[in-house]
């Protein structure tokens, strides 16, 4: 199987992180179409559509937050208009 690189396509990404976020948590993460979910005291689950570059940027702003990346899953494809395929 060989998979494109495509960095340019936005894709569905849910990132876990250890942590929880405050009553300001968007604005740490520059208004970006973000959902949260809070499982607990100790985990939140954000889900949104990057593409790569914006996956990266997306990370390093948890990072700077300091809440510890668990996990980070790609999902379904979507095109260019954020809709997905």
């Amino acid at each position: 199987m060989i998979l494109q690189n495509n960095f340019d396509s936005k894709v569905e990404y849910v990132v876990e992180v250890a942590g929880s976020f405050g009553s300001d948590w968007r604005d740490w993460l520059d208004k970006q179409q973000v959902s949260l979910v809070v499982i607990s005291s100790e985990k939140s689950t954000l889900t949104g559509v990057f593409d790569q570059a914006g996956l990266i940027g997306f990370i390093r702003r948890l990072y700077y937050m300091r809440l510890p990346l668990l996990s980070v899953n790609r999902f379904e494809s979507v095109d260019q208009e954020g809709e997905i395929v």
